[in-house]
């Protein structure tokens, strides 16, 4: 199994989610979502399981192959950053570059995709169920990215 290989499908509440996101003019195409959700739910360190439910919507793979070095930048991302998941950063650093596209990479892989659930109930709550007033929301949610101070450091002693 590789990262990107098929269509992708999203199933239940989260489909239902992408519609309203997409309605709602937060994003035009259901791949923005894809490619913004995970890195949304990492930083708030939200989970998200999949919902089987019957409603099913599709991101085709002829949308998800163009974008295919940047999804594969945000994996590499998660995987290097998420030392809850790995402890090692010499683990983190194969999870990214030497696992990726392997069968040891499935259990990353769905990592990602929960991260990406997770991503997109916190876009959902902050854009569309936090209130009716769309720019209000979108401030908010914006304000939240905001970093006053830029000496944040991460475990490995990088300057963010």
């Amino acid at each position: 199994m590789t990262l990107i290989s098929r269509d992708f499908n999203v199933t239940g509440k989260h489909a239902t989610m992408f519609v309203e996101l997409t309605e709602k003019k937060y994003f035009d195409y259901f791949w923005q979502i894809y490619v913004t959700a995970p890195l949304i739910g990492f930083i708030y360190k939200r989970k998200a399981e999949p919902d089987s439910s019957d409603f099913k919507k599709t991101i085709f793979l002829s949308q998800l192959t163009p974008r295919q070095e940047f999804i594969y930048f945000i994996y590499k991302l998660i995987m290097l950053a998420d030392s809850k998941h790995e402890e090692s950063p010499e683990e983190r650093i194969k999870k990214a570059f030497l696992n990726i596209d392997t069968e040891l990479a499935k259990p990353d892989e769905d990592l990602f995709l929960r991260y990406l659930l997770g991503g997109v109930e916190i876009l959902h709550e902050k854009l569309i169920e936090k209130s009716s007033d769309d720019m209000e929301n979108l401030c908010k949610l914006i304000e939240e990215f905001t970093i006053a101070d830029d000496s944040i450091v991460d475990d490995l002693g990088i300057n963010l």
